[in-house]
């Protein structure tokens, strides 16, 4: 039986741990480290600064990479200058006055990127759009095979779970209805200023399946192996 077009017809287990923290059986090899490329479910496939421009919106943790890219490439192409002015272009990249087409404001400093379009588009102008975004393509693909940093594991920022345990708890969130039923509960932080997120079972584990079975819903809970 299928509740909200998310369960399959084989049950899914979940293993409850010393704490009752829920980690779904059998799902990964913790002891591996993976790489983004298999935590985020996305194509390299960018043809156009507009597509581009999408991903880094889709993909915050990619457009952090990008902004430190483009801090890089400002590095590369602007310096003080000796006669005072705030900046000068080190490098011809393309016609003149670089910095004044990136910025044309008075802040003597170049704003952040963070994804903006505007930004984004004299950026690859001041390289060659073609230049830019086969640039663009290579730099993803090295992001993808890395792997992911503290950040993206304490935001939860991944298309697909990283572990047993962050399994349940996004099988969970999506699910809260039927959590609330079976007497999972949700917890997000241990105490102020964890990150952490976990999915609890707050009840015994037969009074549990029990439950499910009532329902008709395809979950298992048992003791996890110590």
């Amino acid at each position: 039986m299928k509740v909200d077009g998310r369960f399959t017809e084989t049950p899914l287990t979940f293993l409850v741990d010393g704490s009752d923290v829920l980690a779904r059986e059998g799902y990964g090899d913790e002891s591996e480290a993976l790489s983004r490329g298999e935590l985020y479910y996305f194509e390299n496939d960018i043809r156009s600064i507009g597509d581009l421009q999408s991903l880094l919106e889709e993909c915050r943790p990619l457009c952090w990479s990008f902004n430190s890219l483009y801090w890089d490439f400002l590095d590369c192409v602007l310096e003080p200058a000796d006669d005072g002015a705030e900046f000068e272009n080190k490098r011809a990249w393309g016609e003149p006055g670089f910095y004044v087409r990136l910025h044309p404001g008075d802040d003597p400093w170049p704003p952040d990127f963070d994804g903006n379009a505007s930004v984004l588009k004299r950026w690859s102008a001041a390289v060659g759009e073609d230049a830019f975004l086969a640039f663009a393509r290579d730099e993803i693909d090295k992001w993808l095979e890395e792997e992911p940093d503290g950040d993206e594991y304490d935001y939860d920022r991944f298309d697909i779970p990283p572990t047993a345990g962050a399994y349940a708890f996004q099988y969970f969130s999506a699910e809260e209805n039927l959590a609330d039923e079976i007497g999972v509960e949700l917890v997000e932080g241990w105490h102020p200023g964890d990150d952490t997120r976990a999915a609890i079972l707050t009840i015994p584990i037969e009074e549990a399946n029990e439950r499910c079975r009532n329902l008709g819903v395809p979950i298992v809970f048992k003791k996890a192996p110590v």
